[in-house]
């Protein structure tokens, strides 16, 4: 009978407990972690706040705008790197735990190819970027109002990257269009270990090592208008992306009783699924002086539009979506002051609204930016950039909050020919 009973408890608990991936209390959509896993790209950009649909100056014009390429009109090429790291603190039942995690990337490599015109310009872009980091930690220890005593950690890694090509084309005076597409893939690795301890003397322990692929087409349009010499504005629209997530991994339970059974179960898994994302709008407008230049860009998604497409069983999420997700409006705000001996100093603020909103939001996510780069014989660029953001939320269904203290460092060159 006891056999039984942990049977049930092992395979439902960390259902309600934590809500993984793909399981949730009946009534609410199960968070889809590539939603709130996106990152920004480009050292100039990021040390403005993430401004740059109106001001993009490089092939991260691909990823912001790719309209801005229709202004670019030397050949060029770049990289970033970032260091992230995230530290998160749990509160379970009065307990509180943290655990940090470092993660040092490749956050985006490209060049612009300007083509000949005799009036106006046009060019091409080509990029790889990292627009969506896994790396996270959370750590979970206490215990809670019956008794039981819970000490848990999840770690996850990788990302998500798009290579991406562009193009743009002043099409009249002061007007620029353009497009582009990225192809997306990446991949997940996902652990979560956690030993639960029961008054009785009972215990079990929950391990499940995931790897999840990724693979998808995206494409945007954008447009930029010069009613003004010292004003700029842009638009862009980020198309729907269908992506499919192929998981692999195993989910192994062990228990013991307190007449010493031992009871371990493994299960094998092997899933292929498909979600769909929403529409993006972005808008940016920029006010430009010879020293100074002042941008702010807003985007919009309403992540109410997610959509699974398929297997058939996971389509009864879709009727949970409208509820257990919310639109969001991201504000971005920057400035770049150039000083003399081609030196630049930037700063920014930006918010990121978590659209999952099954968790109660208590903080929601926003970032304080800070960025400077220095020309050197009028050709290379370095550029360095500082972001530091913080977030909490707290279950609905327990005694349990998370935090997480974010702080990312970008270091970039730049070269034009």
């Amino acid at each position: 009978m006891k056999r039984v009973i942990l049977t049930v408890v092992m395979l439902f608990l960390p259902c309600f407990v934590f809500g993984q991936i793909l399981s949730g209390v009946e009534g609410e959509a199960s968070e889809i972690r590539l939603v709130d896993s996106y990152c920004d790209i480009g050292v100039r950009a990021l040390g403005m706040g993430g401004t740059h649909i109106a001001v993009a100056e490089d092939y991260t014009a691909g990823f912001y705008n790719p309209a801005r390429l229709g202004y670019l009109k030397a050949l060029s090429v770049g990289g970033t790197f970032s260091y992230e790291n995230t530290e998160n603190t749990t509160t379970y039942y009065g307990t509180e735990s943290s655990r940090s995690k470092g993660k040092l990337a490749l956050n985006s490599l490209g060049g612009v190819i300007p083509l000949p015109a005799e009036r106006g310009g046009a060019a091409f872009g080509i990029s790889i970027n990292r627009i969506a980091s896994f790396d996270r930690v959370f750590r979970v220890c206490g215990t809670d109002a019956d008794g039981v005593r819970r000490d848990g950690l999840e770690v996850t890694g990788g990302g998500l990257e798009a290579f991406n090509l562009s193009g743009g084309i002043q099409v009249a005076p002061g007007v620029s269009m353009g497009g582009a597409i990225d192809f997306w893939s990446g991949v997940e690795n996902y652990t979560w270990t956690m030993e639960e301890a029961f008054p009785s003397g009972d215990s079990i322990i929950f391990d499940d090592n995931i790897k999840y692929e990724y693979s998808g087409l995206g494409a945007k349009f954008g447009m930029t208008f010069i009613p003004w010499k010292f004003l700029e504005l842009g638009m862009v629209v980020n198309f729907p992306i269908t992506l499919t997530v192929t998981e692999e991994g195993t989910q192994r339970t062990d228990s013991l009783t307190d007449t010493v059974e031992v009871y371990t179960e493994t299960s094998g898994i092997t899933e292929e699924y498909r979600y769909s994302l929403p529409y993006t709008l972005g808008a940016g407008a920029a006010f430009r002086l010879s020293f100074l230049t002042l941008a702010a860009d807003v985007y919009w998604t309403d992540w109410r539009q997610l959509e699974y497409k398929s297997p058939d069983w996971i389509l009864y999420e879709n009727r949970y979506i409208p509820d257990s997700y919310r639109d969001v409006i991201s504000l971005h705000l920057g400035a770049e002051v150039t000083l003399p001996l081609n030196v630049r100093l930037r700063a920014g603020y930006f918010t990121d609204p978590i659209p999952y909103t099954v968790r109660k939001i208590e903080n929601d996510r926003d970032y304080f930016t800070f960025g400077g780069s220095v020309l050197v014989a009028n050709q290379l660029t370095i550029d360095a950039a500082y972001n530091a953001g913080y977030f909490s939320r707290k279950d609905r269904h327990s005694e349990f909050t998370e935090a997480y203290d974010n702080q990312l460092l970008f270091l970039g060159v730049g070269y034009r020919f």
